[in-house]
């Protein structure tokens, strides 16, 4: 495509990862010159790889798609392509083991669907290094999705049938990517030369390199201590170990020496260190997978993993099954546990994140060490806790994939955003909305092109809508035009001094983040005002949801997650150039950043105790649901319960949607919440003890009222019940003579109703 669609000109390849420019023609890595009016500086080039294209006669289109790409593309393009066929491979010997190494056999395939349709797509689209990682994880997904949620729908779900073509697919299109290298006389010395010049790590480098491995060794220290630490009412910081707390400063140090040092890699590297040490302890530092609402999507996952097919109506997450689907097949042709899958999502979506984010930065015009920043302010401010095994986290993922593809600068590369689009599409509910309206404004500001491609998102998301659009109906499409009710959150204002503490950091995270983007904004206007209404669209597009719809009282905590990658776009490159200039201004620059990180962490890890899950209650939650028949009612008497971890949930939940809704307080793990007439009572009366028998009687099967050490936790943070409530009601209900115990376990009790039937 003619002329030049990305911002302002600018390229996101004027420089190499390591800061120095690329070599001249004859090396490996071509030599950038500057760009002419209305022409891309990716398209003013003289290289080696060109002049073979040149030589060649212009091979055809894909040939011409590949050499418009960024340095060393056709490198770039062989690697991507041995990528493709090593995971082939993989798919291939995972197959083969799956019978006798199940392990073994869910490694190599979760390398397979993590890396190979990616890389086999990506090999073919001719990006910029940048882009091309951060793709080649969201492209597979996309394909995963698409691929088990489709026969899904149409009844036909095949799992290990389809992995078998979609692998014969990947080696098929990376042997093509390859066979595209060789044709342009590629030598794979100049290759090799070209990967370790990318990596070089210049002397200045090293300190920060050496921090960076410090700050990892103390993280990976601490892990024994924080999977033993005691309760504490402000979370994880005030009860981990030292070394925690000097491996969260000694990350950021090491990140901002890297960015003064100016070189791309080891910014990327530290970066990455800042990602694993400031957000793997959910994944490496517990047993089970945090936060108790993550079991119901394991088990709508389970469910189809156990029938091949939906369940329906059931709940929404039938309606929108990409992400269950893809955990279903991938579990199914790996043999390998959902638990596990759940456990170390929130590392993987980070780190994704982070990749995605410094990607668009490069897109945009930013230097290595400026995208580097960007990533790591999206990450620090990312407090609200969107990155477990959950619809969300998947969607955030794939909707920052299309952005990308979206502000490419040829058609062919544009188009490829529906793919990702489209498994956004039957993945989530809400984010879909949000996207197809940037893509709007950016074709408006000129920016997307084809224009009409934001058309066919939009008719995308609202055919699929039109589907479903009964059960939408029936939860309310719309919650009204009140920006203040809707912009009101789900948590109640009560609660423990930590609480408030915890409270106070978030909302002091997110509107630092927002008032420094607006800032950045004016800076950004001074500089190109193209780009700052690029960046300043992608950054507060999400608040207009604010306007139709309040989520369940979550609207606004998906407007901080929408807003983060177009803040950290906005604010990356004005902070890495103070990181980068004298020592005062560098250090102001740092310690903002070490204050937003602190107000950060303690927002992310404040409800450390309050969310964890134990082992037992999930034991005993999976238990309940196999052995209990249904119609009945597992209610919890207060949230914090891992509920519906199984697929066995779906015959309780057809009887009653509600079926383990707390009896007292607010759930947030149910839409909109509930709060009874329970909420606040401390059971030291028999008037309290006969408003739970009220509610129970009324219902039309018997209750298994379920009490735990969390609920109480729970309980105490969130001020849902006066303190020891829960513990004078299970002494009620062991004198009351009615209720029977029907489980007692360290930390958890289950009472079965009076008159119910032993299961």
């Amino acid at each position: 495509m003619s002329g030049d669609h990305s911002l302002d000109g600018m390229s996101d390849d004027h420089d190499r990862p390591d800061g120095r420019q690329g070599r001249r023609a004859g090396g490996p890595l071509r030599h950038v010159v500057p760009s002419g009016r209305g022409t891309s500086a990716l398209e003013n080039t003289g290289s080696v790889e060109q002049s073979r294209a040149r030589g060649a006669g212009g091979r055809g289109r894909h040939a011409r798609t590949v050499m418009a790409g960024g340095p060393g593309c056709v490198g770039q393009t062989a690697v991507l392509g041995v990528l493709g066929l090593l995971a082939a491979a993989a798919g291939i010997c995972s197959l083969l083991l799956a019978g006798m190494a199940p392990w073994a056999s869910a490694w190599l395939l979760g390398l397979f669907l993590l890396a190979g349709p990616g890389a086999a797509i990506t090999a073919h689209l001719g990006v910029s290094r940048a882009a091309a990682t951060a793709l080649v994880v969201p492209l597979s997904t996309s394909v995963v999705v698409l691929v088990a949620t489709v026969p899904l729908l149409l009844g036909t779900w095949r799992p290990r049938t389809l992995l078998v073509l979609l692998v014969v697919a990947v080696a098929a299109s990376s042997t093509a990517a390859v066979q595209v290298s060789r044709r342009y006389g590629l030598d794979v010395l100049e290759l090799v030369d070209a990967l370790l010049s990318a990596v070089h790590v210049p002397r200045r480098a090293a300190a920060p390199l050496v921090l960076t491995g410090i700050a990892v060794t103390c993280w990976a220290a601490s892990l024994p201590g924080i999977r033993r630490a005691g309760t504490s009412d402000y979370g994880l910081l005030a009860a981990a170990p030292w070394s925690f707390r000097v491996a969260l400063v000694l990350a950021l140090a090491a990140f901002v020496g890297a960015v003064r040092g100016g070189r791309g890699a080891p910014s990327v590297l530290a970066l990455l260190a800042v990602v694993v040490v400031w957000r793997g302890a959910t994944s490496a530092a517990v047993s089970v997978p945090m936060y108790p609402w993550t079991y119901k999507h394991i088990g709508v996952a389970d469910y189809v993993l156990r029938n091949g097919h939906l369940a329906g109506d059931v709940d929404i997450y039938n309606q929108w099954p990409g992400m269950f689907a893809a955990a279903a097949w991938f579990s199914a042709v790996s043999h390998a546990g959902l638990l596990q899958v759940a456990r170390f999502t929130p590392l993987v979506v980070h780190v994704l994140l982070a990749l995605l984010v410094l990607a668009l930065a490069r897109r945009v015009g930013c230097s290595w060490p400026a995208a580097s920043t960007a990533g790591l302010i999206a990450e620090a401010c990312n407090w609200v806790g969107q990155d477990y095994f959950a619809p969300q986290a998947v969607a955030m993922l794939l909707a920052l994939a299309v952005l990308l593809l979206l502000l490419s600068s040829r058609s062919g590369v544009v188009w490829w955003a529906l793919l990702p689009f489209s498994a956004l599409t039957v993945t989530h509910q809400l984010t879909p909305y949000w996207l197809a309206g940037l893509a709007v404004v950016l074709a408006l500001l000129r920016v997307v092109r084809p224009w009409w491609i934001s058309l066919v998102m939009v008719l995308i998301v609202v055919g699929y809508l039109l589907l479903h659009l009964d059960y939408t109906n029936r939860l309310g499409l719309f919650s009204g035009f009140d920006v203040l009710s809707n912009a009101q959150s789900n948590i109640s204002s009560g609660g423990s001094p930590g609480r408030h503490f915890t409270s106070a950091a978030a909302r002091g995270t997110s509107l630092a983040l927002w008032a420094a983007a607006a800032g950045c904004a004016i800076w950004w206007w001074r500089q190109s005002r193209r780009r700052a209404l690029v960046l300043a669209a992608a950054a507060f597009s999400p608040f207009p949801l604010l306007a139709v719809q309040n989520y369940g009282g979550e609207a606004i905590f998906r407007v901080l997650l929408y807003s983060l990658a177009g803040c950290a776009l906005l604010v990356g490159e004005p902070c890495a150039r103070l990181l980068r200039a004298s020592w005062a201004r560098a250090a102001s620059a740092a310690s903002a950043l070490l204050v937003l990180g602190a107000l950060a962490l303690q927002a992310y890890f404040g409800t450390w105790f309050v969310y964890r899950v134990s082992p037992v209650d999930l034991a005993v939650s999976e238990r309940l649901l196999e052995d209990v028949p249904p119609p009945a009612y597992l209610s919890m008497v207060s949230p914090m319960w891992p509920v519906r971890p199984t697929g066995a949930y779906v015959p309780f939940a057809e009887f009653d949607s509600a079926f383990d809704s707390p009896v007292s307080g607010y759930d947030p793990a149910s839409t909109g919440g509930i709060t009874t007439s329970l909420a606040g009572r401390d059971f030291s009366t028999a008037a309290d003890l006969a408003a739970l028998d009220e509610v129970v009687s009324a219902r039309s099967a018997p209750t298994y009222l379920i009490i735990s050490e969390q609920m109480e936790v729970y309980s105490d943070y969130f001020g849902v019940s006066p303190h020891g409530s829960l513990g004078r009601l299970r002494a009620a209900l062991d004198a009351s003579g009615g209720w029977q115990r029907v489980v007692d376990e360290p930390g958890v009790t289950v009472f079965r109703s009076p008159g119910a039937a032993a299961p």
